[in-house]
């Protein structure tokens, strides 16, 4: 496969707190990448339609919360792969849907 025809990144989470996070990706997708962090800070909000290494294509969301709305950065989930502990909190990681003092996925933020 000639990956460099794509917009290659795969970006990896943080397994827990303090961990690195880490995006790996060719020239092309790190600049759709970029392109669409300086869309989401024009408009508020973006997107972008990249590839891993297995060719699966995979949608990245960016949402940029304004000074108004930074608050609302508690009432998502954290974006950690790894779960800590069994409350569902800001400062955990459960995806419970049923739940109404849950966090909320980062979707949530998007209209």
């Amino acid at each position: 496969m000639d990956y460099n025809n794509e917009k290659l990144v795969q970006i990896y989470a943080q397994q827990c707190h303090h961990d690195s996070s880490y995006i790996v990706g060719n020239l092309q997708g790190l600049k759709e990448l970029r392109d669409a962090i300086d869309e989401a800070i024009k408009t508020g909000q973006s997107g972008a339609l990249l590839c891993p290494s297995d060719n699966e294509l995979y949608d990245v969301h960016i949402r940029m919360l304004n000074s108004e709305e930074v608050d609302k950065i508690q009432l998502i989930e954290m974006p950690y792969t790894e779960q800590f502990g069994p409350k569902n909190e800001n400062f955990y990681y459960e995806h419970k849907t049923d739940d109404p003092k849950a966090p909320y996925p980062p979707s949530h933020l998007y209209k």
